[in-house]
């Protein structure tokens, strides 16, 4: 509601809200430097406010940490995947399974769930860097819903797929999405946004336009 960031004299973003429903898919698009990043930052608590306020189901949260919003149950996916390169994809999914437990057994049965759901369990024990790039991506949202997220945050997880391997991204969101997750994406690909979003927010220049 109303959220503003300021780096010294510049506001990356001015005033703006938005809302997103349960078991929903929203979209967040606009011009590079328009700010949804840094949307994407607060909201997740990588970045504090400037002002404004952050709810989640409606109760105000006043002190914005990452660690804090994971807990609430805030996932997310960054523009550049950094994969931890000599683990396997399941270790690498196991580093988010631990934010909900300590016991390793159980995180890698957890981490083994959320494998299978988006197609990657054959390569559980591959290490991330002999990884495609679309299985990068793949790995990188394995280690975000393994925090078991009510919201998850998908930074341009399309960016540098060819069309065929985006079709393959836009079915895995499909398939998270019926498990009951409520999506924000933020994307350049437009065939991706029309066909996944029912509703979309423009921002420029940290300024909601529509």
């Amino acid at each position: 509601d109303n959220i503003t960031k300021e780096f010294g004299g510049l506001r990356a973003i001015d005033n703006a809200s938005l809302y997103l429903k349960e078991n929903e898919i929203l979209g967040l698009i606009g011009p590079n430097g328009a700010g949804k990043t840094s949307m994407f930052n607060m909201i997740s608590g990588t970045l504090p406010l400037t002002s404004g306020k952050i709810y989640i189901d409606g109760k105000y949260i006043a002190k914005q940490v990452a660690h804090k919003m994971a807990e609430l149950g805030i996932g997310r996916t960054y523009q550049v995947v950094q994969p931890f390169s000599n683990l396997t994809v399941v270790e690498n999914t196991m580093v988010g399974a631990f934010l909900k437990t300590r016991d390793p057994k159980l995180a890698r049965e957890k981490s083994m769930k959320v494998l299978e759901l988006l197609g990657l369990a054959h390569k559980a024990e591959t290490p991330g860097k002999d990884l495609s790039l679309i299985d990068l991506k793949r790995m990188e949202v394995a280690r975000a819903l393994a925090t078991e997220p009510s919201i998850l945050l998908l930074d341009e997880v399309m960016a540098g797929l060819n069309p065929s391997d985006g079709l393959l991204v836009m079915e895995m969101i499909r398939e998270i999405k019926k498990t009951g997750i409520s999506i924000i994406i933020i994307e350049h690909v437009m065939r991706a946004v029309m066909g996944l979003c029912e509703r979309i927010y423009v921002l420029s220049q940290g300024k909601m336009l529509a």
